[in-house]
């Protein structure tokens, strides 16, 4: 890269980095509670 990039399409990148981090984070949670409500239910059956 020899001439930096705009202002604008670097904070937009590191917008989308940021978002997609999150995404992944909020899913990572979600797929951690409902193994937990599974778990919980399981014990709960037998």
């Amino acid at each position: 890269m020899a001439k930096p990039l705009p202002s604008f399409l670097t904070q937009r990148k590191g917008a989308h980095l940021l978002i997609a981090r999150l995404q992944h984070l909020m899913i990572r949670y979600q797929g951690w509670k409902d193994a937990r409500a599974a778990q919980k239910a399981r014990k709960r059956r037998g």
